[in-house]
């Protein structure tokens, strides 16, 4: 997640957006964006263009009662930078997705409609094993934005 976060770039009017949501009484923030893209989709693929859509969101299994942190991407930037292309799992058994955006003066719990790029982005994500349900993970890292 960090590292498709330092890849954000500015792509028309499409800038990093993040709902400040919560899931189920837990935090499970989103948080979309436009990255230089590192190939990792097909060759040939039409859309392509060096630059790919992410998205980041916490979902529920439909097997069972975890929740897992996805992955979206999407090669082909169009007018809905929100929507389509490859979802994969990026965290199993994450109960919670927090993030805080700092527009250099402070730390802002959502980011969508500002102009431009926030200058770091903190990342919370609980991960809780079902047999350890009373002492979760808890990891905890900040980003820098280069992109501004």
């Amino acid at each position: 997640m960090a590292t498709d976060i330092r890849a954000a770039v500015e792509h028309g009017n499409t800038q990093m957006t993040s709902l400040d949501a919560e899931f189920e009484g837990l935090t499970a923030d989103t948080l979309d964006f436009v990255a230089a893209d590192r190939v990792r989709l097909a060759k040939g693929e039409p859309g392509v263009s060096g630059r790919c859509e992410i998205g980041y969101y916490v979902e529920n299994d439909s097997k069972t009662d975890a929740q897992w942190l996805l992955r979206r991407e999407d090669g082909s930037l169009d007018d809905d930078p929100l929507e389509g292309g490859a979802v994969s799992l990026a965290g199993p058994q994450v109960s919670e997705l927090n993030l805080e955006f700092y527009d250099g003066l402070y730390w802002e719990s959502g980011w969508q409609e500002k102009p431009g790029f926030p200058k770091a982005v903190r990342i919370q994500i609980v991960v809780v094993d079902e047999d350890e349900i009373e002492n979760p993970m808890v990891f905890n890292t900040t980003v820098p934005i280069m992109a501004q």
